[in-house]
């Protein structure tokens, strides 16, 4: 069966099992609810029902661990590129890029947020995705439109915030889970989340490996999160976490160009204190954190040729306070005010065995500003709000972003928003000072890049939730985009994009459900990682102790640079596993296989995905 066979095959399965995720409220089912549309940490009433919305049961059993690849299905709308069976990688060759409606990718316009902190590199502006696993997570919102309005630069296409897990009631439960698969892939996690009175806490450590199935693409990483929280009062309550990851990944290169010794070694680590206050008429948070990184990378060299002697070596920090305090001055009205202050920046130099150093760059730039939005209820179904922040950076100047929207609640179980954001990012310091590369120069003058993105959604929930659906219409329209110019980077580019999202899902019977998700996306200049068209339909059945679950992807549309033809492919994936109970532990046993089909496709030009995958694994909960 050749490849086109293959996907008109697994498109036709397609067509006929899709039912996207959705959430079942009060049923009584053995299916988990997956995907609900909600905020929490968008203080926008249209938000909510633009938003994703994915509980971590939903996709801790799969072979993905990383929790950015799991999304990329369950979203419609986001993609994210991949190039091994672990981990993403850092310099070039590197994958783990993000885009949501066709924004990000490349030029960092996706915010990933670790409980409404900031997570980004201080020196190029972006997450490194390798470190968000999905056993370390409770859930994650996606708002797959601008968010800069609440958090400034880089959240131009839009918000990825990721919640720690917290203890509700008192006790201790213990999670331990080991998976083992092809090409020597395995994964141990372990952690521990606990409730003592008014205190609580999430600790975790998590270790995971594979040899990869190209010479030289081993990758390993090591990391560790601590979650505590302390409730003073009613009214008060402390909280920190900190987060640090180690990994050591190896870059194969190209198929056309293997290279020998290219190895990347990571260090990020993060930390966040916030103190809460929730009273009657006003509720909100003061917020003290930071992340930094170490890095150090050996680009290799070509096999046959001289050894490379330079290993780029890199500091990075980004810093902050962040206040908000909402008022509920009358019925039906929420008025929020914050203020942002953040200071980042590092050094990048050059190592050489037989030569001093050459620093790079040593820069550090301060982003102060204001917010407010406003919240209203005209009447029951009907809401209102509107938002406005002031964004002053010590290397660009100042930036207007305004935001606003409706929202309908109709007693039929039927939703309507209309959205209009603006939305930017910032250069970052690489784009504004350094200058390594001839046919790309680092320009001190660049300004941000910015959009405005509108939005109308719909959601429909029938026979009492088991039938839930959503439609979603965007355009995009951007300007001052950073492209290069005759080897010069400058604000020449401008873009639009538009599309539709479309997802429903079904409880047919007590014990199944079909899901799935559908996205299309034009764009009028070439951007990778962000394909045409995106499928992923799943159906899952339990009975007895036993889940069976299978799912189908479907990519169409897909650059893998911006002269290079479209990439098309199709996967089937399937999931077995039992649960068991043995003297008051819970045991599940699982077996998983991907691209049963062996699809051979790209993500990332010239870095082949692996065949068929099988991954295995006990997981143990007491």
């Amino acid at each position: 069966m050749n490849k086109m066979y293959k996907q008109i095959l697994l498109f036709a399965i397609t067509v006929m099992d899709i039912m996207p995720v959705f959430p079942q409220y009060g049923r009584d089912t053995l299916i988990v609810p997956e995907v609900t549309v909600t905020a929490p940490f968008i203080n926008q009433a249209g938000m909510e029902i633009v938003s994703t919305f994915v509980q971590q049961s939903s996709i801790i059993d799969g072979t993905d661990v990383e929790l950015v690849s799991a999304l990329s299905k369950k979203v419609p709308g986001m993609f994210a590129t991949e190039r091994g069976i672990l981990g993403y990688g850092i310099s070039a060759g590197s994958a783990g890029k993000v885009t949501l409606r066709g924004v990000g990718g490349n030029n960092n316009g996706v915010l990933f947020l670790i409980d409404g902190e900031p997570q980004w590199v201080g020196i190029y502006g972006h997450a490194i995705t390798d470190i968000y696993l999905i056993s370390d997570i409770a859930s994650t919102t996606v708002t797959p439109m601008p968010q800069s309005v609440i958090y400034g630069t880089n959240a131009m296409g839009g918000a990825v915030n990721m919640s720690l897990p917290e203890a509700h009631k008192d006790g201790s439960k213990f999670n331990v889970s080991a998976r083992y698969g092809s090409y020597n892939t395995n994964q141990f996690s372990l952690n521990n989340t606990f409730k003592i009175k008014k205190a609580s806490g999430f600790l975790a450590i998590t270790n995971q490996h594979t040899d990869g199935y190209r010479q030289n693409s081993a990758y390993t990483s090591t990391g560790g999160v601590i979650n505590l929280a302390y409730k003073a009062s009613d009214h008060q309550k402390l909280k920190f976490n900190t987060m640090l990851t180690w990994l050591d990944a190896e870059n194969p290169g190209k198929e056309t160009v293997k290279l020998q010794n290219a190895n990347q070694w990571v260090w990020r680590g993060s930390s966040s204190l916030l103190l809460e206050n929730n009273y009657s008429k006003y509720y909100g948070f003061v917020r003290i954190y930071g992340n930094w990184g170490i890095h150090r990378n050996n680009d290799g060299y070509i096999q046959g040729k001289p050894q490379n002697d330079l290993i780029f070596r890199s500091k990075d920090y980004n810093c902050g306070v962040k206040l908000q305090e909402s008022f509920l001055p009358f019925y039906g009205n929420t008025i929020t005010v914050g203020f942002d202050y953040s200071v980042f920046g590092g050094q990048a130099r050059n190592t050489f065995s037989q030569k001093p150093d050459y620093v790079i760059v040593e820069q550090t730039l301060h982003d102060i500003a204001p917010y407010i939005t406003i919240r209203q209820k005209l009447l029951t179904w009907l809401e209102l709000d509107a938002g406005l922040r002031y964004n002053y950076n010590t290397g660009y100047g100042s930036q207007w972003v305004p935001s606003g929207g409706v929202v309908c609640n109709f007693p039929t179980n039927t939703g309507l928003s209309l959205n209009v954001a603006k939305g930017f990012r910032a250069p970052n310091i690489k784009e504004l000072y350094i200058n390594t590369d001839p046919n790309n120069m680092a320009n001190p003058f660049l300004l941000p890049e910015s959009l405005v993105s509108y939005d109308f959604s719909a959601t429909q929930s029938l026979w009492n939730s088991r039938i839930n659906l959503k439609l979603s219409l965007y355009l995009i329209k951007g300007k001052n985009s950073i492209i290069t110019i005759d080897g010069q980077l400058t604000n020449s580019g401008k873009f639009a994009n538009y599309g539709t999202e479309f997802s429903f899902s079904i409880v047919p019977i007590r014990n199944l459900m079909l899901s799935g998700n559908y996205s299309y996306i034009h764009t009028d200049i070439n951007i990778t990682a962000a394909p045409t068209h995106k499928l992923y339909a799943e159906c899952k059945y339990t009975w007895k102790n036993f889940t069976f679950e299978l799912n189908t992807e479907w990519v169409s549309g897909l650059f893998l640079s911006s002269n290079q033809s479209r990439e098309r492919y199709a996967l089937l994936n399937a999931h077995i596993s039992r649960c068991m109970d043995i003297k008051n532990v819970s045991v599940s046993f699982f077996v998983s296989g991907d691209n049963l089909i062996n699809t051979r496709y790209y993500l990332v030009s010239g870095f082949p995905m692996a065949g068929i995958v099988f991954i295995g694994g006990v997981t143990m909960k007491f």
